[in-house]
């Protein structure tokens, strides 16, 4: 139903929150890496965390992110990506799209393609 191309913190959160409004959708992020690459340090605005979203799941991540001041982004995407998949959101990693009419092919039936592929975005 929804597809993400691009994995990293700002797909998995959109994803969550896209599965937990709409539990039967089929949902799936493109990450062309295999472990995510970014390190650095991120300073969180605890109100950046508010969701409309209701879940015992979302809200123990959030609680944890709340309290800390800030993040490194791999410590961010990993607590991300375990909710995901508990929740049911399915991740597939080494995927590339270089070509997105050609590489999302197998997609063509998705009702929405969200690109979160970053800066050098080519969706």
């Amino acid at each position: 139903d929804v597809v993400f191309v691009g994995g990293g913190p700002v797909a998995l959160w959109t994803a969550i929150q896209t599965k937990l409004q709409a539990p039967q959708a089929n949902i799936v992020i493109l990450e062309k890496y295999a472990e995510y690459q970014r390190i650095h340090n991120l300073f969180i605005k605890a109100s950046s965390l508010n969701s409309s979203c209701q879940s015992p799941l979302l809200n123990e991540v959030v609680q944890s992110l709340k309290n800390c001041r800030t993040i490194s982004t791999k410590e961010l995407e990993h607590s991300l990506v375990v909710l995901a998949e508990k929740i049911g959101v399915v991740i597939q990693r080494k995927i590339e799209i270089k070509d997105p009419k050609k590489d999302l092919q197998p997609f063509s039936n998705a009702k929405v393609i969200v690109g979160a592929d970053g800066a050098h975005s080519i969706m």
